[in-house]
Protein backbone atom coordinates (compact mmCIF):
# COMPACT_ATOMS: atom_id res chain seq x y z
CA UNK A 1 0.00 0.00 0.00
CA UNK A 2 1.56 3.39 -1.11
CA UNK A 3 1.31 5.89 2.03
CA UNK A 4 1.19 9.49 1.05
CA UNK A 5 4.02 11.52 1.65
CA UNK A 6 4.78 14.73 3.01
CA UNK A 7 7.21 17.08 2.23
CA UNK A 8 7.81 20.98 3.14
CA UNK A 9 4.04 21.52 3.51
CA UNK A 10 3.00 19.67 0.14
CA UNK A 11 1.32 16.52 -0.02
CA UNK A 12 2.37 13.98 -2.76
CA UNK A 13 -0.63 11.48 -3.20
CA UNK A 14 0.26 8.60 -5.49
CA UNK A 15 -1.98 8.90 -9.00
CA UNK A 16 -4.08 6.14 -7.75
CA UNK A 17 -5.92 8.12 -4.85
CA UNK A 18 -6.56 11.41 -7.44
CA UNK A 19 -9.66 11.28 -8.92
CA UNK A 20 -11.52 13.65 -10.35
CA UNK A 21 -15.06 15.09 -8.65
CA UNK A 22 -18.03 14.58 -11.23
CA UNK A 23 -20.61 17.65 -11.58
CA UNK A 24 -22.88 14.82 -9.89
CA UNK A 25 -20.81 14.53 -6.98
CA UNK A 26 -20.12 17.97 -6.63
CA UNK A 27 -23.85 19.09 -6.56
CA UNK A 28 -24.13 16.26 -3.88
CA UNK A 29 -21.47 17.73 -1.62
CA UNK A 30 -22.83 21.23 -1.97
CA UNK A 31 -25.99 20.56 -1.06
CA UNK A 32 -24.74 18.28 2.07
CA UNK A 33 -23.06 21.33 2.69
CA UNK A 34 -26.48 23.22 2.50
CA UNK A 35 -28.19 20.77 4.03
CA UNK A 36 -25.69 21.53 7.50
CA UNK A 37 -25.60 25.02 7.21
CA UNK A 38 -29.22 25.18 7.44
CA UNK A 39 -29.09 23.38 10.67
CA UNK A 40 -30.07 25.48 13.57
CA UNK A 41 -27.83 26.00 16.48
CA UNK A 42 -29.03 27.88 20.08
CA UNK A 43 -26.05 30.25 21.30
CA UNK A 44 -25.14 33.22 22.97
CA UNK A 45 -24.47 36.70 20.69
CA UNK A 46 -21.17 38.63 22.00
CA UNK A 47 -20.54 41.72 20.17
CA UNK A 48 -17.00 42.22 21.13
CA UNK A 49 -16.58 45.45 19.20
CA UNK A 50 -19.40 47.51 20.67
CA UNK A 51 -20.50 45.37 24.29
CA UNK A 52 -23.87 46.43 26.06
CA UNK A 53 -22.84 48.51 28.52
CA UNK A 54 -24.09 51.87 30.33
CA UNK A 55 -28.00 50.93 29.06
CA UNK A 56 -26.43 50.65 25.63
CA UNK A 57 -27.74 47.35 23.61
CA UNK A 58 -24.70 46.45 21.69
CA UNK A 59 -26.60 45.51 18.79
CA UNK A 60 -25.53 44.31 15.39
CA UNK A 61 -28.06 44.55 12.16
CA UNK A 62 -26.29 42.48 8.86
CA UNK A 63 -28.39 40.68 6.31
CA UNK A 64 -26.47 37.15 5.21
CA UNK A 65 -26.91 35.33 1.78
CA UNK A 66 -24.09 32.69 0.75
CA UNK A 67 -26.22 30.23 -1.42
CA UNK A 68 -27.42 31.06 -5.10
CA UNK A 69 -31.12 30.97 -4.91
CA UNK A 70 -30.90 31.73 -1.44
CA UNK A 71 -32.89 34.73 -0.56
CA UNK A 72 -31.12 37.17 1.95
CA UNK A 73 -31.52 37.27 5.10
CA UNK A 74 -31.75 40.30 7.67
CA UNK A 75 -30.47 39.74 11.28
CA UNK A 76 -30.64 42.10 14.43
CA UNK A 77 -28.64 40.72 17.59
CA UNK A 78 -28.35 42.19 20.87
CA UNK A 79 -25.08 41.53 23.18
CA UNK A 80 -25.48 38.73 25.48
CA UNK A 81 -29.38 37.77 24.18
CA UNK A 82 -29.80 33.82 23.21
CA UNK A 83 -30.28 32.71 19.87
CA UNK A 84 -31.35 29.98 17.15
CA UNK A 85 -29.97 30.93 14.10
CA UNK A 86 -28.80 28.42 11.39
CA UNK A 87 -25.32 27.22 11.82
CA UNK A 88 -23.51 28.80 8.89
CA UNK A 89 -24.75 32.30 10.12
CA UNK A 90 -23.41 31.35 13.30
CA UNK A 91 -19.59 30.08 11.44
CA UNK A 92 -19.92 33.37 9.66
CA UNK A 93 -20.25 35.44 12.69
CA UNK A 94 -17.17 33.58 14.69
CA UNK A 95 -14.82 33.08 11.10
CA UNK A 96 -15.44 36.19 8.95
CA UNK A 97 -15.92 39.14 10.55
CA UNK A 98 -12.82 40.64 11.97
CA UNK A 99 -10.49 43.02 11.10
CA UNK A 100 -6.45 42.73 10.69
CA UNK A 101 -4.26 44.85 12.90
CA UNK A 102 -0.90 45.70 12.39
CA UNK A 103 2.07 46.75 13.81
CA UNK A 104 5.76 46.25 12.71
CA UNK A 105 8.03 44.66 14.50
CA UNK A 106 10.92 45.77 16.67
CA UNK A 107 14.26 45.38 16.10
CA UNK A 108 17.01 44.07 18.38
CA UNK A 109 17.64 47.65 19.76
CA UNK A 110 13.60 48.12 20.04
CA UNK A 111 13.44 51.45 18.13
CA UNK A 112 14.17 50.45 14.37
CA UNK A 113 11.65 47.67 12.68
CA UNK A 114 13.53 44.31 11.78
CA UNK A 115 16.16 44.64 8.90
CA UNK A 116 15.87 41.53 6.70
CA UNK A 117 19.07 40.98 4.81
CA UNK A 118 21.83 42.76 2.74
CA UNK A 119 21.08 43.55 -0.78
CA UNK A 120 23.88 42.25 -3.00
CA UNK A 121 26.02 45.69 -3.22
CA UNK A 122 26.00 45.42 0.89
CA UNK A 123 23.83 48.38 1.95
CA UNK A 124 20.62 46.98 4.04
CA UNK A 125 17.48 46.78 2.18
CA UNK A 126 14.72 48.86 3.35
CA UNK A 127 12.25 45.89 4.32
CA UNK A 128 10.25 45.57 7.57
CA UNK A 129 8.70 42.57 9.24
CA UNK A 130 5.83 43.18 10.20
CA UNK A 131 2.94 41.65 11.81
CA UNK A 132 -0.85 41.33 11.48
CA UNK A 133 -2.96 39.53 13.70
CA UNK A 134 -7.27 39.22 14.01
CA UNK A 135 -9.21 40.97 15.38
CA UNK A 136 -12.59 39.85 15.99
CA UNK A 137 -15.65 42.08 15.80
CA UNK A 138 -18.33 39.18 17.21
CA UNK A 139 -18.17 35.79 18.76
CA UNK A 140 -21.61 33.41 19.11
CA UNK A 141 -21.05 31.08 21.61
CA UNK A 142 -23.00 27.59 21.34
CA UNK A 143 -24.49 26.14 23.75
CA UNK A 144 -24.95 22.64 22.43
CA UNK A 145 -22.03 20.22 21.95
CA UNK A 146 -20.16 20.48 18.53
CA UNK A 147 -17.21 18.69 18.94
CA UNK A 148 -17.95 17.38 14.77
CA UNK A 149 -17.69 21.03 13.70
CA UNK A 150 -13.89 22.43 14.94
CA UNK A 151 -14.20 25.20 12.31
CA UNK A 152 -17.00 27.07 14.38
CA UNK A 153 -14.25 28.33 16.80
CA UNK A 154 -11.95 30.93 15.42
CA UNK A 155 -8.36 30.74 15.09
CA UNK A 156 -5.93 33.52 16.30
CA UNK A 157 -2.90 32.92 14.03
CA UNK A 158 -0.74 36.20 13.48
CA UNK A 159 0.79 36.40 10.23
CA UNK A 160 4.18 37.96 9.48
CA UNK A 161 5.11 39.62 6.19
CA UNK A 162 7.76 41.45 4.31
CA UNK A 163 6.93 44.88 3.18
CA UNK A 164 9.05 47.35 1.41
Amino acid sequence: MNKPEVRSATQNTPNNLRKKVTREDFSKQIKKMRDRDAELVTGIFKNLENPATNGGRGSVVFSYKFYPGEENTIYELCDGERYTIPRGVARHLNNNCFYREYQHLKGEFGTQGVRTAFAPDGRLRTNTAQIAKKVHRYAFHSLEYMDDDIDMYPSNLAEVSLTT
